[in-house]
């Protein structure tokens, strides 16, 4: 009886990358999902000025603009760009706090809730090269 080698290993999708605007926030029907839910996200350029609110430092309401939440982090600057959106669940109360010119708001009992980070360079170099990477 011949031996079981180690299992043969396919292909990986690469993440699907949302589209979105500005004023676009967690609630939206594309970002249902369980908490631990990642989506990696494309934010347009300018949306410092652009409308929609924040609520929240570092963890965000999912009612905030997921561009305007991510530049507020850090994750990205006003020049848009992909970005990994983390779905959590219920927390007590987000804080307000200013930076990088855009004023957040305090909120407490926040049923959903989010958390903003830099995509993974490397699924932007993957992305790069393989220009067919499903969007939705």
């Amino acid at each position: 009886m011949p031996k079981p080698g180690p299992p043969k290993l396919g292909k990986l999708p690469l993440m699907p990358i949302v589209e979105v605007e500005c004023d676009t926030n967690g609630l939206e029907p594309q970002f249902f999902g369980d908490p631990g839910s990642v989506f990696l996200v494309n934010c347009p350029g300018g949306c410092t000025t652009a409308p929609g609110s924040v609520m929240g430092n570092m963890i965000y309401d999912r009612l905030s603009s997921i561009c305007k939440a991510a530049i507020h982090s850090g994750a990205m600057t006003d020049d848009g760009g992909l970005i990994e959106v983390a779905m959590t669940g219920f927390i007590e109360k987000v804080y307000s706090f200013d930076n990088f010119d855009i004023v957040s708001f305090e909120a407490v009992d926040v049923k959903k809730s989010m958390v903003i980070g830099k995509s993974n360079s490397i699924h932007v170099d993957l992305s790069k090269k393989f220009p067919d990477t499903p969007t939705v």
